[in-house]
């Protein structure tokens, strides 16, 4: 594969650029069964040979495209053509589009199962990744594809794929929805990604839509992760009903939908079912506006008393006070204290959005030229790209980086 990485880094992407495309012998060998490797390891990294086809990114398109046709009746090589399908998933050419919108109604299982689920996987979304082409193009086509799929579940995983742009004509679209959705799945979607926009949620749609869902415990899931996001409190009596549940698999246990409770109530350091029983019988009915006043009331007095405390104990706040709703709070209160510059830092990488760039801009500049906030603290604004200073991968480093997952 290094081979391969040193061609590809130069910054070419196609074969008309004078890349020599190396994806066919690669091919063959993943159907060979030749791969000295599984195709993914236990944390989802791709393989050095599938690595490979992403490295040759838009020069491999055509390749990957006819290997998946030609495997399409060997049921043998299944596990071949669903990598093949995350290849074409990871680069994302606009031009495949033509391609992907056949198999998506004459290839439909795999085309849900194997291809959309590689636009979900990016912790800030696809919409504003850097190496994204064809922007218009690729909205478009999942518009498209809403417009025709009927199927509720596949419907809000297409949904789920749209809320990652910010595009003015995708607000828009989520603008109608509001009026038109009447699954409560879809109706959660369209809140949240409206209120992520400037548009603050409605609350009997929220109210109405939670209460639909929490009626059946195979929604539990659905509903902890919209409350990450759309931080209602609609969501807060059923989030404490499940917050004594461990996500599956997790070693220490990781209880996600306390993390949304103290998320949505400001709680940040309440734990076990019984103490959040308690804390929501005596200040339940204050709602989040009361919540969040008390909580800033009440830092506010600590910041009174010790600015180095309070900028010890906001240090651990970020990972729960993440909103932008805070930023007036933030920016008029806590940063002309220098002490609290780099968990500043901290709390703007974690509450930022592609859509509240410019918004979060004069804060993060204005932490950014103080000379005396840590070094982990810059990194974080370099790589949101308020700061210069941060060297831009190469598509290769890219490609590497994404299969590092530990």
């Amino acid at each position: 594969m290094a081979a391969v990485f040193a061609v590809v880094s130069s910054g070419a992407d196609s074969t008309e650029a004078g890349v020599t495309n190396t994806a066919t012998p690669i091919i063959a060998r993943l159907k060979l069964g030749e791969s000295r490797d599984p195709l993914f390891d236990m944390h989802g990294n791709a393989n050095q040979d599938l690595q490979s086809l992403m490295v040759l990114r838009f020069s491999a398109t055509n390749d990957v495209m006819h290997g998946i046709d030609r495997m399409e009746d060997e049921s043998r090589l299944a596990w071949v053509r669903a990598a093949l399908f995350g290849v074409l998933g990871f680069v994302k050419d606009p031009a495949s589009i033509e391609w992907l919108s056949e198999k998506r109604r004459s290839d439909v299982e795999n085309f849900y199962r194997d291809y959309l689920p590689t636009w979900k996987g990016r912790l800030d979304g696809f919409g504003g990744w850097e190496w994204l082409t064809g922007r218009d193009r690729w909205i478009a086509f999942w518009l498209e594809a809403l417009h025709e799929e009927r199927s509720p579940n596949r419907r809000i995983g297409l949904l789920c794929v749209l809320s990652q742009f910010d595009d003015a004509s995708v607000v828009s679209f989520f603008s109608a929805r509001r009026v038109e959705a009447t699954d409560p799945k879809e109706v959660l979607l369209v809140e949240g990604y409206l209120d992520a926009h400037g548009l603050p949620a409605n609350g009997e749609r929220v109210a109405w839509a939670v209460g639909a869902l929490r009626r059946s415990p195979k929604n539990n899931d659905f509903l902890i992760s919209m409350a990450h996001g759309l931080r209602h409190e609609a969501f807060v009596p059923f989030l404490v009903g499940v917050s004594d549940k461990s996500e599956r698999y997790s070693y220490p246990p990781y209880y996600a939908a306390e993390r949304d409770l103290q998320a949505i109530t400001f709680e940040c350091n309440l734990h076990g079912k019984a103490a959040w029983e308690s804390w929501y019988a005596a200040h339940g009915k204050e709602g989040r506006t009361g919540w969040t006043r008390s909580a800033i009331d009440t830092f506010r007095t600590e910041l009174a008393q010790s600015p180095k405390e309070a900028a010890q104990r906001f240090d651990k706040l970020v990972y729960c006070w993440n909103e932008i709703a805070l930023l007036p709070f933030v920016e008029d209160e806590l940063a002309p204290h220098a002490e609290f510059h780099s968990a500043i830092a901290g709390w703007i990488n974690l509450t930022y959005s592609d859509f509240d760039r410019e918004r979060l801009r004069p804060l993060a500049e204005r932490i950014g030229a103080d000379g005396h906030i840590e070094d982990w603290s810059r990194r974080l604004l370099q790589e949101r790209g308020y700061v210069s200073g941060q060297r831009k991968d190469t598509w290769a480093e890219a490609v590497e980086r994404a299969n590092s997952r530990l």
